[in-house]
């Protein structure tokens, strides 16, 4: 987001706390999902776009001026974002973390080999309420974290991937969530706090019909620590039982289940 004058930088973190009513938090959840996407999705040949793309989420607008040092770098982004949660949230004012993968590519100075990298990126996005419009008014990051590159293409022979690839069944939410809590305090230990979203594309069952959750782990507060990102999983008639849990790459996965995860920043 090097073009971006909201993107990621500007004022310090603002702590609102970490209790958040219970009300509708889907809009403000999908600006800071859209503000991510489109601020961290950038090429040099074309910044415009991007500027064009992003003012109508801010509330404060700025004047399209063009990055010169991004494109004597020939720098690109793109963003994927893999969970979203609101941290604090009032009539007229919000923060939501936004956790992404990042992949980012430039060519250094006095170099003719374009260089990669994927991080993993966490930051804050205030929003206020204007007009009846939820705006972004300010970003910060928390962290960011190299990821090893992609290795070689799936084997030939691994698993053919399910078709059945879907979010976690609405019928099942609650009951799946209840389970993994128990696991993830398990793994912690129980004074510890935490958030426990289930969403995006985080339920799969495999040929064998062993069902998978991914699931993203918040602490509370937020400050306390980085997300941990887990795996479980739940052959026919048994309990659920945890194939991973941690901060780092996931890794241990059989590649149809990472594929039908979602999962694509293993080690």
């Amino acid at each position: 987001m090097a073009a971006i004058g909201c993107g990621r930088q500007g004022g310090g973190r603002t702590d609102q706390g970490t209790s958040t009513p219970q009300v509708d938090t889907s809009e403000v959840q999908a600006v800071a999902r859209a503000f991510a996407e489109i601020g961290g999705t950038f090429d040099y040949r074309d910044q415009k776009s991007q500027y064009d793309q992003l003012q109508p989420l801010l509330a404060d607008k700025y004047p399209f001026q063009e990055d010169l040092s991004a494109d004597s770098a020939q720098r690109t982004l793109a963003t994927r974002v893999l969970a979203t949660r609101v941290v604090s949230i009032s009539d007229d004012d919000a923060i939501v973390t936004v956790t992404s993968e990042d992949f980012r590519q430039h060519l250094p100075e006095q170099s003719s080999e374009v260089v990669e990298e994927r991080v993993l990126a966490r930051f804050d996005c205030r929003l206020v309420l204007q007009e009846g419009q939820w705006l972004v008014s300010r970003s910060s990051t928390l962290s960011q974290e190299p990821l090893p590159q992609e290795g070689a293409e799936t084997p030939s022979n691994a698993p053919a991937p399910s078709s059945r690839v879907s979010p976690v069944p609405t019928a099942h939410q609650e009951e799946i969530r209840k389970d993994i809590e128990d696991l993830v305090q398990y793994a912690i230990g129980p004074n510890p706090k935490f958030d426990l979203e289930l969403g995006g594309n985080t339920y799969y069952v495999d040929s064998s019909g062993t069902e998978w959750v991914g699931f993203t782990v918040f602490p509370v507060p937020a400050s306390a620590t980085d997300p941990a990102f887990g795996v479980a999983k739940r052959a026919s008639g048994q309990s659920w039982v945890q194939a991973f849990f941690g901060t780092g790459p996931i890794h241990d996965i059989p590649d149809d289940v990472a594929k039908g995860l979602g999962i694509d920043w293993r080690r």
